[in-house]
């Protein structure tokens, strides 16, 4: 089968690769629809990599499609099921997965980074890790499951109340998961920081109070200005902007620091935290919600096709990265064995 390969430092490609092959009797091949490009992916692919993965890797971990083959205890996925993946395999038998922290296992196996993932035509997932999915459901909806439970999972642990007014700095496809999100729990305002045009136009379209461009004006006076307390939650959906979430909150406010940079530092003041008795949370991919999730895009609650502004096919992948890297682009999705 053809499929993207991770070649080493700011190397990928096609090349052919073996069809997976049942080898358990919890095995489910998955012929794949859709597979999101994710700001991980182009931080693996980086030179240097902002995150590690495996040489000779198939990426791709944000993915749907159908069941082609089944083990015989498969949890009664059959051939034909329209399915999405939940693509880290947790061990269950670490001391975390014993205490429910499925996300923190000590032995996660990451699809798309050292296990082969869903820039493929075919991929092999064990059933457990695979969930059904409605037949009205297109699968360029189904493909931001995956986004979508990695941000449900931090929206659940800043515990917002409706009214509460929310600073979210990003405005790519995470940030704007983020605003959605919010904007459905009951946030009064959401603002976005971002200074990409595209992505900046995106967050007004998609339901933002007030987008701010960092480069253009002083964001901590403007928040100010609209709360007068400061916010009462900040994200950094970037991962890099995490004291920046520090200064627009409130005292006794909530920072989520959710996106992952390898590369990114900088210097925090713990007077600022302690004397403003902050909660700064960090938030690690999902666990257990991804039924959950299923239900709020089939709800249409978030506007996930929207968010998809380029189709294309495996051959077309560098494109694709080139386009999110540049800006123009907010979702790309990849239909390895071509778009209906």
């Amino acid at each position: 089968m053809r499929a993207v390969v991770f070649q080493g430092v700011g190397k990928y490609g096609v090349q052919e690769m073996p069809k997976p092959e049942i080898g358990r009797d919890d095995d489910v091949i998955i012929r794949v629809a859709a597979v999101g490009i994710c700001g991980t992916d182009l931080h693996i692919v980086s030179d240097p990599p902002g995150f590690p993965a495996d040489v000779g890797t198939i990426l791709g971990h944000e993915f749907c499609g159908v069941v082609a083959e089944a083990g015989d205890r498969a949890g009664g996925l059959r051939p034909g099921d329209r399915v999405v993946i939940e693509p880290n395999i947790s061990c269950m038998n670490c001391a975390y997965c014993k205490r429910g922290l499925t996300n923190l296992c000590l032995h996660l196996g990451l699809t798309g980074l050292i296990r082969h993932g869903g820039l493929a035509e075919f991929c092999l997932m064990p059933a457990r890790n695979v969930h059904r999915i409605p037949d009205s459901m297109p699968f360029d909806v189904a493909a931001l499951t995956e986004p979508l439970a990695c941000v449900m999972g931090g929206t659940d642990k800043v515990k917002l109340q409706p009214g509460e007014t929310v600073v979210v700095l990003g405005g790519g496809p995470i940030g704007l998961l983020y605003l959605q999100v919010f904007k459905s729990a009951g946030a009064r305002k959401v603002i976005v920081v971002e200074p990409q045009a595209v992505r900046a136009e995106y967050a007004q379209d998609l339901g933002a109070d007030l987008v701010l461009d960092p480069n253009k004006e002083d964001v901590k006076a403007r928040v100010l200005a609209e709360t007068e307390l400061g916010a009462d939650v900040a994200v950094d959906a970037v991962g890099n902007q995490a004291v920046n979430a520090i200064g627009l909150v409130r005292r006794g406010g909530n920072v989520l620091v959710f996106g992952l940079n390898a590369h990114a530092e900088a210097t925090l003041h713990q007077f600022d935290v302690t004397w403003n008795e902050l909660t700064v949370r960090g938030s690690l991919i999902s666990r257990f919600n991804f039924p959950q999730v299923i239900n709020v895009l089939a709800s249409g609650k978030v506007d996930a096709r929207r968010m998809v502004t380029n189709r294309i096919g495996l051959d077309e992948v560098a494109q694709g990265v080139a386009e999110l890297r540049s800006g123009r682009a907010i979702k790309v999705l990849v239909a390895p064995n071509g778009w209906d």
